[in-house]
């Protein structure tokens, strides 16, 4: 999966997420002023190639996909209101499932090519795995998960299919920390008070946070 994410997609999400903290959250002891109330799913189900509008939960959103059994040519990209291309969500020709985000939060419009069925989730982001403790997170494929822990350094492991294998984390300022074909071992900073963690992966990851 692509990512080409400007300063101003960045602040984008930045700006998104915490206002919907702020607009949700009664509980302070949390970093992330996770709510008491997440909002519902917004579900669809369809065939083939398909057009699809979507609508968006309150507050910051993600969006889970599924689909491609067949091992067919299987690609998801969004588009805004005025009809530009905000992101390339998934391009495979392998069957697929996982959780991958917007940064700009503007996608209205999904293009979707499939020669079988497929399931999409529009998600609250709060919906997401939070990591809440230093220690070791185990993940696979694409995944999005919350950050609710002061950390200092990551030890990354996986992508030993040798795959396109990226980690991306948002905080004050987004930080890109792996971007591979190659299986990765390595530890590298956790900068800019990150509260969120974008992977794009085939197979078996891990994190561990000190």
């Amino acid at each position: 999966m692509r990512r080409t994410i400007s300063i101003l997609i960045c602040f984008s999400l930045i700006f998104v997420f915490y206002i919907c903290s702020n607009a949700f959250a009664e509980n302070k002891s949390s970093k992330l002023n996770i709510p008491d109330n997440i909002p519902d799913s917004i579900v669809y189900d369809g065939k083939g190639d398909s057009i699809l509008s979507i609508e968006h939960p309150q507050g910051a959103f993600v969006l889970y996909i599924k689909g491609n059994d067949e091992s067919r040519h299987f690609h998801v990209r969004g588009y805004d209101s005025k009809g530009d291309s905000t992101e390339l969500f998934v391009n495979t020709s392998e069957p697929y499932e996982g959780i991958t985000i917007d940064p700009s939060q503007e996608t209205v419009l999904l293009e979707i090519s499939s020669n079988g069925n497929w399931h999409i989730e529009v998600r609250s982001i709060w919906t997401c795995d939070i990591i809440d403790s230093i220690g070791t997170y185990n993940g696979k494929g694409d995944r999005i998960v919350l950050l609710d822990v002061d950390a200092k350094l990551a030890q990354i492991e996986g992508n030993s299919a040798e795959r396109h294998f990226h980690m991306r984390t948002y905080g004050d300022r987004s930080n890109l920390m792996v971007n591979t074909s190659e299986e990765y071992s390595g530890t590298v900073m956790m900068k800019y008070n990150p509260y969120i963690l974008e992977v794009s992966a085939v197979g078996n990851w891990s994190i561990t946070l000190s």
